[in-house]
């Protein structure tokens, strides 16, 4: 059975891992190691450049790990791990705010961005299925 997990990324962090078909999961081998093959991931884009830029607060990717290979990346002396996904690029951008409400994951909705601190973390798969509708896609096909 496939898991689900929400990663944040900057605008421009977002379309590089895209144009690269990856996405970091981690500083480590073995948190990168946690995701299997199938598994689906969501980039969550909380600004439009790492650790500054204008305000985005839209979900920007959505695809499937695709293998086990596991990549160091070269950006930061190797320290960043990623896994090779199959985002589905016919998905759009989704404001954030109008799905608060019905994200298992957010439990105060007046300090909702806590929870997007991580790079990454474990999402339900109703959370997955309201994200990727929300993204215009059918969440069970995606």
């Amino acid at each position: 059975m496939p898991r689900y997990y929400l990663c944040t990324a900057s605008l421009d962090h977002s379309k590089d891992a895209q144009e690269r078909e990856i996405c970091f999961l981690g500083t480590s081998e073995d948190i990168a190691a946690e995701a299997d093959d199938g598994d689906g991931i969501v980039i969550y884009t909380p600004t439009s450049e790492y650790k500054s830029g204008d305000p985005v607060q839209k979900f920007t990717a959505i695809g499937r790990i695709e293998g086990e290979d596991i990549i160091s990346d070269p950006i930061d002396n190797g320290r960043l791990f990623a896994r090779r996904v199959d985002y589905r690029t016919s998905a759009r951008d989704a404001d954030v705010r109008p799905l608060l409400s019905e994200l298992d994951f957010v439990e105060d909705e007046d300090n909702w961005g806590v929870y997007f601190r991580n790079p990454k973390r474990g999402i339900s798969e109703a959370d997955w299925c309201t994200i990727a509708h929300a993204m215009g896609l059918n969440p069970r096909t995606c």
